[in-house]
């Protein structure tokens, strides 16, 4: 058992047509400011507050329309755990299912959103890339490409989970 805490925030903002990145992957923007602008994941809670209170990301003025804060409780194996299997399995490329069944919509995006942080995190200290996706996100073509890899049909629970060794060659740094 593993407890989260879930936000949804409505915000307006007077403009948007200076910073396309509102238009990027509205879920996780606020997250993407905060560790851009090199915060430690352990301090975002904070400091996401913060933001919201001064109603600014950036440059960009807005206006909270709604927020709300609730702890969830995911009925979710130790995902440390779960990283060791799947990587003591990797190769040069490694691709796994996870099927999250009998899930609620709004906790299975929850869980899916924590699956993808916490492995990700474990990855990121051996230097691994983790790639985590849901079935029913991914397009007809992408998810019949999984299923063949997997010899296996896909449900509305599952979630794909690829980790990888980064290629030296394709490595880009960023600042």
């Amino acid at each position: 058992m593993v407890k989260v805490d879930r936000y949804r925030v409505v915000a307006r903002f007077a403009r948007l047509f200076p910073d396309p990145a509102v238009f990027e992957d509205q879920d996780h923007l606020v997250e993407r400011y905060l560790v851009q602008n090199g915060l430690l994941p352990e301090k975002t809670f904070d400091l996401y507050q913060g933001v919201w209170k001064k109603q600014r990301i950036g440059e960009m003025a807005f206006q909270i329309r709604d927020f709300a804060h609730e702890i969830r409780t995911l009925n979710v194996t130790n995902v440390s755990e779960l990283y060791e299997i799947m990587k003591k399995q990797s190769q040069t490329t490694s691709l796994s299912s996870i099927e999250l069944a009998k899930m609620p919509e709004e906790a299975f995006q929850v869980t899916v959103a924590y699956l993808k942080s916490q492995l990700r995190k474990s990855a990121g200290e051996d230097a691994l890339e983790v790639e985590v996706y849901a079935a029913k996100d991914l397009s007809a073509s992408e998810k019949s490409s999984l299923e063949k890899r997997l010899t296996k049909e896909s449900t509305g629970s599952t979630v794909y989970v690829i980790i990888s060794k980064p290629s030296p060659l394709m490595k880009v740094e960023t600042q």
